[in-house]
């Protein structure tokens, strides 16, 4: 899927609005092709992937830790720009709490997997504070798309087990905590959500993002060509202006729509046979470590797939990274299995 991908987004060259803007962005796309490639060659055995895994999970440990203090200290107070990661990818509010969505549906599954272990009181706060900070970033970026992707993946989580008592208990309990630690001006963007001046934006893009694609369906506009083509036919809708006081384009906020505008239908088909299959747990439960570990990047997959319809992210490493680690369990699995298979004949 990931070939063809890449194939359709370069077909789309071919047929760009402003081949230009094209070139100059395709680097926000190919290297993760070659990442994702280095990495499933590399991490050939459950040895390579397991500290493959526990430098992601360290990596958006101190991410999650560092976020929810800066939350904590200023009160669990709103602001307008929710919280700021480093520099980088994560930087931005939005894009930041996709990565707590990720980061808290591997910490959860993790937890669950090491129940069934021998490990220390340490180990076990260390699992614990991994699943309570992304939540808490999450509550505190003032992103809403996130903020809707949490309770659905908590609710995929303890969906079949939520008759059982103590389960439903936990689940209203952090419901109402959640709620309540949620401040005042975040509970009135819900309220006002559809409404305000962002969502109406956002919504044109949308609108006129779906008519580019039916208009161009083959190719769209053409890779990262949303900008100029809306600035250009659709200059009247533009309800932004940059610090110079020009009326420019954002990108369209939606993952699909950034695929459909950028490379068509065919696109957004492979992308979409992308994200399906990824979110499916294949491994074997006789190996509970690794069977939860999927299953928790799996759900991470989904809660990207929820925040992604309210912000542009279809080149971040969100999907990339996770389809890497997916990939390199699954083959790791197969290869762990077919030996074990010669080893009994």
């Amino acid at each position: 899927y990931i070939v063809l991908f890449t194939v359709q987004i370069y077909f789309s060259f071919l047929f760009a609005y402003d081949v230009s803007w094209s070139k100059f962005y395709i680097s926000n796309f190919y290297p993760w092709v070659i990442i994702f490639f280095v990495i499933t060659y590399v991490v050939t055995t459950k040895e390579r992937f397991y500290i493959l895994l526990m430098v992601f999970f360290v990596c958006s440990l101190k991410l999650a830790l560092g976020t929810a203090l800066i939350w904590a200290k200023r009160g669990f107070a709103f602001t307008p720009w929710g919280i700021m990661g480093p520099q980088g990818f994560f930087q931005n509010s939005g894009e930041l709490a996709i990565q707590m969505l990720i980061m808290f549906s591997l910490s959860v599954y993790l937890f669950k997997a090491f129940k069934g272990f021998r490990i220390t009181r340490i180990e076990r706060i260390i699992l614990l504070v991994a699943v309570v900070t992304p939540i808490m970033t999450v509550l505190g970026a003032s992103s809403r798309g996130s903020q809707l992707a949490l309770p659905i993946l908590m609710l995929l989580i303890f969906g079949k087990k939520i008759i059982n008592l103590k389960n439903l208990a936990v689940v209203l309990v952090s419901s109402v905590l959640i709620w309540s630690l949620l401040p005042d001006a975040q509970k009135e963007r819900f309220n006002n959500m559809g409404s305000d001046g962002t969502s109406t934006q956002r919504i044109v893009y949308w609108t006129r993002g779906a008519e580019m694609i039916l208009e161009h369906p083959l190719t769209g506009v053409g890779y990262y060509n949303f900008i100029p083509y809306f600035t250009d036919n659709y200059r009247s809708d533009i309800g932004f202006r940059n610090r110079e006081g020009e009326l420019v384009a954002e990108l369209p906020h939606n993952i699909i729509v950034q695929v459909g505008t950028d490379a068509g239908l065919p696109a957004i088909f492979l992308f979409l046979l992308l994200l399906f299959n990824l979110s499916r747990s294949r491994s074997s439960q006789n190996d509970l470590l690794f069977f939860n570990i999927e299953k928790g990047l799996a759900l991470g997959v989904i809660g990207f797939a929820i925040a992604g319809q309210f912000v542009t992210v279809t080149y971040y490493p969100f999907i990339w990274i996770s389809a890497a680690l997916i990939a390199s369990l699954r083959a790791c699995n197969t290869s762990h299995e077919r030996k074990k298979h010669e080893f009994n004949e």
